[in-house]
This record gives structure tokens, C-alpha cells and sequence, in this order.
């Protein structure tokens, strides 16, 4: 068939038959170290990793025109891939034996249209089809994509994203072994940068320094980072009907080589697009049995294999789902905002005595400090600072702070949730926030495009942002959050027999605390202690200290440290877990959860003082926070496979810190509230128990 512009020899070499450190050439076995970074976390624990990746050079890889030969190409794909699993037991996942699915969009992944997939068996010869976006509505592509992805092992790169895109259209992937770039978070979740180049650089072909390209590229030949698309060679689909054994002959007679134009239910082959799939589904396949290798080396395999993995597809079909919101009470709100907004204004510039930019620093700093001479506080590097900590202690100085402060915080509220909410309501009525859980360091899920996990919780403006989520017509919102959580992991991970004691008796916990801090009965325990105790609680939780401490309880940082000191009397074992984390995490260079999650922390042998400290707090608290969160995906994934095992028409819509929404059919009310406590209640076995709250409602504010 006709073939894609000459590649050179350099990007021939870019994709090696094997996948090495660099410490021999290919096919010479030579273990390879898990070395990555290089950082004095990664090299903690790590013990040398074979590297056995077999990555074909060239791939033969069909471009379909029409729907007919798109669904007979991935049937002969997928039945090239099933013989040779009959044939070989040793094509294995941890292998590199493997399918590879890599998506186009035309701007932002998930979020934009899809102008194809690639669907590549790296393993030599190597094959693929480049599936165009067009095609993918076609019914009978559907149902042959979503066989394919489910009846072999599937890995890509950032695959929620491809999930996202491919779900509506009635496609599914069941098959998922691996999301490289979420392995390589959990790798070392302290980097930040998890895009295919650095997950190639550190974590799975590891290129060569000198070239950029993959172990055995000729200096010189490839580039900083990955080799560019538009050189790997797609012919036309004989090669891959061949390969099933005439089992689809004729089926791919729809086909076209790349660089020519598809039919009209394909539309425009874009070569340099489809060549750069494929050669990015090379470089992942390269990168996979890396991954693993590093993955069993470093004890994550359970964690990966048991709950990241699978909750990739989780938060694809929550993204999918997506929240209904209802508009026009999200205007009104917005509005009535704007108007509160307006009349601050007019009061600020009343008591400051003339008109100014509220918004303008050097203009509020003239008005707070030289016209008005209230006391300034800290000093930057323009001037008096004039943040929401600096304006705190002067809000009883002047009637103005005090509406200055009122009216930052409404603002925010207006501009931030009010004004990006409405921005993100899709034409379906519903928000699909992206969940990522590969940012948060501690292992928690994170939300944005619009980030759902900071529309406030507390106060009526709280209650009014959440009583604009509803549920669809004929549903009903169910909520549950965990009870305490973080101060259960406090309970379970220091064995501190009082608080273990106070959970399993069913007491309340901040009463208990406050009785041990204060020590008086727990009937005699007043509202202020038990408000205390429970700041000083989840405190400790998130790794306060004496000082922050002392601004939460508005009281001097010599009182709080009494507090602390009295709580750590009274429940010894939380002091003496929270010492010998940090002493582990400094021996190790890293702190690891109960159930393996890793979090590097190398400036716990800092010099300065100041970083060094921060890294202790984060130990003291990474085992907690990690855990917990750890707990709450294993409660997502349960508690959505329970959902869809009984092909249920309620579904999950939303998780925000340690809460979930439900929206659930009437007819399954009973047994959606069963499923959700049973798969919170019992994600894991703690010392303690684990609880949570319910409520049904027609909105999110059910619970506020």
C-alpha cells in the first residue's frame, strides 16, 4: 500500500524492538535498575527490574473509509490478538503483550471532538487501525470496539479522557490493565508531570540522555522527548486481515492507506494525526512493562491493580454523567450576589469618604494605611500587605474592614462558582466536571472545569450554590459522608486504646476527646470544649501545629500548645504514631499508607528549617490523609460496580471530598441506600468502625 512521507533513520530507531535502561544493547536480557528520577525517594525500596518489552519497528495499520471495514479491521485486530494468546503463554500484560489505545482530539482530550482512535498490537510485526472519529457512531463499529476493548488487555495514556469520548457513543472499555500515566503517579505523585514524555523519561523506555529517542537510537538521529508523528509507516489493510487468518476476508475491503481521503462517512485522513497515535501507542507500550515492573518492585501493584485502575473507568462514566444543575436559580443567585456586591461597594466608598477601585491594592493600601491610619501588619515587597490574614486583625479597628472582608468573600463566591458554573452547563443541563486523580500528592481525588470540590459547605450562601444541584426529573438525590473519617484512620493507625475505645462504643468523638483534654466527664463537657476538641482533632488530622492552631481557636499560640499538649496526655499512642512516621519517612525518604500508596519527601533531610518542618507535618499526616483517601476510592469503585452489576438505572453524578451523590430511579431507592452504605461501611477493615450519614433529597443541600 501506499505509505505515510519516508521515515528516517533516526525515527526508525525510535522505536526499538527493545526497551532498555541503556545498560546493553537490545535483546541482551540486561536488567535494568527502576531508576527514574533519580531522587533519593525513588531509590528508597527500589530492586532492579527485567526489562522485557518486544515493540515492533513499523506498523502495518488500517485506515478504514467506511463503517463496514472499520468493524471488520478491529474484528481481524482482535482475533490476531486472541491466537496469539492461544499460541503463547507468556503474552502477558506484564509482557508488553498488549493492545494500545490512543485518541485525537481536535483541542482539549475528553472535552473536545474526537477525530479518531488507534488501536495498536505493538508486538511484532505490530498491526493497528486507525479508527476516524466519523466512523465511531456507526453501531456496528460500537459493538466491535467495545468487544475488542474488553476482551483483551487494553493500556494507553490519560485514558479517562478516551473513556469520556468514546462512552456516549455506546463504547465501552472493560479490558484496562494499565493507564500509564496514573501508574506513573503512583510512582511518584511529588513530580506533577505525568504526560507520556515524562512518563517515557522516568518511568518507562527511560530515552537515551544524549538523543532523547528510545535505548540503541543513533546520537543525533531523534530529538528532545518522543519522536515526531508522521513516521511510523500505515498500509493498506491487507497485512491485518492476513494476520487473522482470512477470518475477516473481505471485511476490511473498505480500507485505505494512510495519507489518502476516506469516504464521506469517514471523512478527511489526517497522516501526520494517525501516525502520531500510533507512534505514541509504540512509546507506551515500551513504557508498560516498565511499569509494572516498577509497580511489584516498589509493592503498589495491589493499589494499582485493586483501585486506581479500576476507577479510571469509574470517574469516566461519573464524568459522563455529570451533574444537572438548575439554571435559573444559579442566575438568581449570581445576581442577587452581583447586587450585595454593589451595595458593599457603595458602603466601603461611604466609610472610606470617596470613591476608589476596591479591587486595587495600592488604591485600598492608600485608603487602609494613610487615610484612615490603621496600624499595618506585614510588609511586602510593594508595601503593607493587605490580605485576608492582615485585614482579620484589624477588622475591630474601622466599621470598614469589616465590609471589606464581607464583601471579598461574596465577590469570590459571584465570580468564582457563580459566574464559572453557569459558564459550565452543558446543552444537557448537567455540569461534567474533570476528576483527576493524579494531582492531589496525598491521594485524593481532585475536580476542575469547574472544580466542585470548593463550592462552600457551611452558611446559608453554602446551602443556596448547593440547592442549584438537582437531580433529574423522576430522581432523587442520595448523599453520604463519611462520619469522621480522617479521626477513625487517627484511631486505627496509632492504636491509641481511647479513641479506639470511644468509636467502637458509639460515643461522640469530640465529647470524648474533650473530656480526655480537659478532664472532666463527658456528660460535663460544654459546647466551647467540645468545639475545641474537635478543632484540635482534625488539626492534628491535616498537621497543624501549635501556631495554626492558635489562629483557628482564636486563642494565644502558648494556650493552644497546652491544649496539644493535654490531647497527646490523654491519647499517647496518636504522639507517639505521628513520631514514628516521621522517623520512617526520614529513614525511607518517603511515607507509604497502609495499603501502599508512596509520597516522597526529600526535604525531610533539609537544611532550612522552615522546608524541613513542612516536611515533617507532611508525614505526620500523609499516612492519614492517604489513607483515607484510599478508603474513599475503593468505596467508588465497589460502590459503582455494585450499580452497574445489577444494571441499575441510578448512578453516581458526584464525589466531593468524602461525600458521594447518587442520583437514583424511584424504584431503586431501598436498594441504592443499601448498596452505598455497604460499600462505604465496608470498603476496608479498620480497628474502628467505619460510618456514614444519609439523606434523600431534591438537591444537593439535602445535608446543609
Amino acid at each position: 500500500g501506499s505509505e505515510l512521507p519516508p521515515a528516517t533513520a533516526g525515527a526508525r530507531d525510535a522505536a526499538r524492538e527493545h526497551v532498555e535502561s541503556g545498560a546493553g544493547s537490545p535483546g541482551d536480557g540486561a536488567q535494568a535498575d527502576a531508576a527514574g528520577s533519580g531522587t533519593q525517594a525513588d531509590a528508597a525500596g527500589r530492586g532492579a527490574v527485567a526489562v522485557g518489552a518486544v515493540v515492533a519497528e513499523d506498523v502495518d495499520a488500517v485506515v478504514p473509509e467506511d463503517a463496514r471495514g472499520a468493524a471488520g479491521a478491529i474484528f481481524a485486530l482482535g482475533r490476531a490478538l486472541g491466537d496469539r494468546r492461544a499460541r503463547d503463554v507468556l503474552a502477558t500484560p506484564d509482557a508488553g503483550a498488549v493492545l494500545v489505545a490512543v485518541g485525537r482530539w481536535e483541542a482539549l482530550p475528553g472535552r473536545s471532538a474526537l477525530h479518531g482512535v488507534a488501536l495498536v498490537d505493538p508486538v511484532p510485526p505490530g498491526a493497528g487501525v486507525w479508527v476516524p472519529g466519523a466512523l465511531l457512531e456507526a453501531r456496528e463499529v460500537a459493538t466491535a470496539l467495545t468487544r475488542l476493548l474488553g476482551e483483551h488487555p487494553v493500556v494507553g495514556h490519560g485514558v479517562k479522557e478516551l473513556l469520556r469520548s468514546l462512552l456516549p457513543l455506546g463504547i465501552d472499555c472493560t479490558g484496562l490493565v494499565m493507564d500509564a500515566e496514573v501508574a506513573a503517579y503512583l510512582l511518584d505523585p511529588s513530580t506533577g508531570d505525568y504526560g507520556l514524555d515524562a512518563v517515557v523519561r522516568r518511568r518507562g523506555g527511560a530515552p537515551d540522555a544524549r538523543t532523547g529517542g528510545l535505548p540503541g537510537a543513533v546520537d543525533g538521529d531523534v530529538g528532545e522527548g518522543r519522536p515526531p508523528s508522521g513516521q511510523l509507516i500505515l498500509e493498506g489493510a491487507a497485512t491485518v486481515a492476513a494476520a487473522a487468518a482470512g477470518a475477516a476476508a473481505g471485511a476490511a475491503a473498505g480500507a485505505t492507506a494512510a495519507g489518502a481521503t476516506a469516504g464521506a462517512a469517514g471523512g478527511a485522513v489526517a497522516p501526520d494525526e494517525a501516525a502520531g497515535a500510533v507512534a505514541d501507542a509504540l512509546w507506551i507500550a515500551a513504557a508498560v512493562p516498565r511499569l509494572f515492573g516498577r509497580l511489584d518492585a516498589e509493592g503498589l501493584r495491589a493499589l494499582h491493580d485493586d483501585v486506581e485502575r479500576p476507577l479510571v473507568r469509574v470517574l469516566a462514566r461519573m464524568e459522563v454523567a455529570g451533574i444537572r444543575v438548575d439554571v435559573d436559580e444559579l442566575r438568581r443567585l449570581t445576581g442577587d450576589l452581583a447586587s450585595e456586591c454593589k451595595a458593599l461597594v457603595d458602603e466601603i466608598h461611604r466609610l472610606a469618604g470617596r470613591d476608589f477601585n476596591v479591587n486595587s491594592t495600592p488604591q485600598l493600601r492608600t485608603v487602609l494605611y494613610t487615610e484612615l491610619r490603621l496600624a499595618p501588619g506585614r510588609k511586602t515587597k510593594t508595601g503593607y500587605s493587605t490580605d485576608a490574614t492582615t485585614l482579620e486583625t484589624l477588622r475591630e479597628s474601622h466599621p470598614l474592614v469589616d465590609r471589606l472582608l464581607r464583601y471579598r468573600e461574596l465577590e469570590k463566591l459571584r465570580s468564582t462558582y457563580g459566574e464559572t458554573l453557569l459558564a459550565e452547563v452543558a446543552p444537557d443541563g448537567r455540569i461534567h466536571a474533570s476528576f483527576r486523580q493524579t494531582v492531589a500528592r496525598t491521594g485524593r481525588i481532585s475536580s476542575e472545569r469547574p472544580n466542585l470540590h470548593n463550592i462552600p459547605t457551611r452558611g446559608e450562601i453554602g446551602s443556596q450554590f448547593r440547592r442549584a444541584f438537582v437531580p433529574a426529573p423522576g430522581f432523587r438525590f442520595l448523599v453520604a459522608d463519611y462520619d469522621q473519617v480522617e479521626l477513625r484512620v487517627i484511631a486505627h493507625l496509632s492504636g491509641d486504646p481511647g479513641l479506639i475505645d470511644a468509636f467502637r462504643s458509639g460515643q461522640d468523638i469530640h465529647r470524648a476527646v474533650a473530656s480526655g483534654v480537659y478532664g472532666v466527664p463527658v456528660d460535663e463537657v460544654t459546647k466551647d470544649q467540645r468545639d475545641r476538641a474537635k478543632m484540635v482533632s482534625y488539626g492534628l488530622a491535616y498537621g497543624m501545629e501549635s501556631f495554626g492552631l492558635a489562629r483557628r481557636l482564636a486563642t494565644s499560640q502558648e494556650e493552644a500548645s497546652e491544649i496539644m499538649e493535654r490531647y497527646f496526655s490523654a491519647f499517647p499512642q496518636v504522639r507517639a504514631y505521628m513520631l514514628e512516621t516521621v522517623a520512617e519517612a526520614r529513614e525511607r525518604g518517603y511515607t507509604r499508607t497502609e495499603m501502599g500508596r508512596k509520597r516522597p519527601l526529600p526535604d525531610l533531610h533539609e537544611r532550612n528549617y522552615q522546608r524541613r518542618s513542612a516536611a515533617e507535618r507532611q508525614a505526620m499526616n500523609a499516612g492519614i490523609q492517604g489513607l483515607a483517601a484510599d478508603i474513599f476510592k475503593v468505596a467508588l469503585v465497589k460502590l459503582d460496580g455494585a450499580l452497574e452489576h445489577r444494571g441499575m438505572r441510578s448512578r453516581l453524578v458526584l464525589q466531593v471530598h468524602d461525600e458521594v451523590i447518587v442520583e437514583a430511579a424511584p424504584e431503586e431507592e431501598v436498594l441504592v441506600a443499601e448498596l452505598t452504605e455497604d460499600a462505604l461501611t465496608h470498603a476496608v477493615l479498620l480497628s474502628v468502625p467505619l460510618e456514614v450519614s444519609t439523606a434523600w433529597g431534591d438537591s444537593w443541600a439535602v445535608k446543609g
